[in-house]
């Protein structure tokens, strides 16, 4: 499986659309780590959140109830104090490459939300290589996302480097990045490169392998 990009709309800081590809030009080159950096408050856990946002719902919060979703998806539709007329409305939208039985085929998966009295109204769509999914039950939608792409898997192709640095260091210092496996294979055995930005320095280049051994590999970046 293959991420392409992502497309978010009105969502936390960002307002408008903006597309965020999470895969080389250069379809020759191995490059299967996406890293987002940028000081505090910029944006990157908003966008490192509404990947998991997408595919899961609230199922990405584990045990939650509707009304506690339903205002997390209102507080997260931007909001601008320069602006008189707010947006009511968000979407997240995630396009990825998956090879079942040989063929190659290009999903999109988009979740979009809008306020509507006192409710929040959510739809959920899925495209297959640019058509609406039909050969499956609309109901059964969100069972094929976590079929193709497991919420527990999940962890370890998404990672949060702020988090990471926190429990390794006991929060000494500030690693400013998330970063995004975009490359996973069925064994979920990516072999990548990272480099991560920590306070004004860029830590050295280093390779980690997913699975048991990636907190140990991870730290011996430093």
């Amino acid at each position: 499986m293959i991420f392409n990009k992502l497309t978010i709309t009105n969502l936390g800081n960002f307002s408008g659309t903006h597309v965020l590809r999470l895969r080389s030009s250069d379809t020759k080159a191995i490059k299967p780590i996406v890293l987002f950096g940028g000081l505090n408050g910029a944006g990157k856990t908003t966008i490192f959140d509404a990947i998991k946002l997408c595919l899961y719902g609230p199922e990405m919060f584990g045990a939650i109830g509707v009304a506690k979703y339903q205002e997390y998806l209102k507080q997260k539709i931007h909001s601008s104090k320069i602006t008189v007329v707010q947006p009511n409305n968000a979407s997240i939208a995630v396009e990825f490459e998956y090879a079942h039985l040989g063929t190659v085929n290009t999903y999109q998966v988009e979740r979009m939300w809008e306020i509507s009295g006192q409710k929040v109204l959510e739809t959920l769509s899925i495209e297959k290589n640019g058509l609406p999914l039909d050969d499956i039950e609309k109901d059964c939608w969100q069972d094929f996302i976590k079929e193709i792409i497991p919420l527990g898997l999940s962890q370890l192709f998404f990672f949060d480097g702020e988090k990471i640095q926190s429990n390794l260091h006991g929060g000494e210092r500030v690693l400013r990045c998330k970063f995004i496996c975009s490359t996973v294979d069925s064994n979920t055995n990516c072999r990548s490169f990272i480099r991560a930005k920590t306070d004004h320095s860029f830590l050295r280049f280093g390779i980690f392998r997913l699975g048991r051994q990636v907190f140990s590999q991870f730290l011996g970046l430093y």
